[in-house]
């Protein structure tokens, strides 16, 4: 995007690195991320998560 707009900025900070508790492959935001993964690692993603989570956890 920074391409096509040089004023275009954008980062992400990640406050935990926890897992989410379900979400289907077929869902457009995995199947995004997952291709992503693949094109800069050159591996296939590993789809896995937790039992459920709590606001504490944070």
């Amino acid at each position: 995007m920074a391409a096509d707009d040089p004023d275009f900025y954008a980062q992400i900070e990640f406050i935990a690195d926890k897992p989410v508790v379900s979400m289907d492959k077929e869902e457009p935001i995995v199947m995004i991320a997952a291709g992503a993964y693949k094109d800069i690692t050159g591996k296939d993603p590993v789809y896995n998560g937790v039992p459920g989570a709590i606001d504490g956890v944070f």
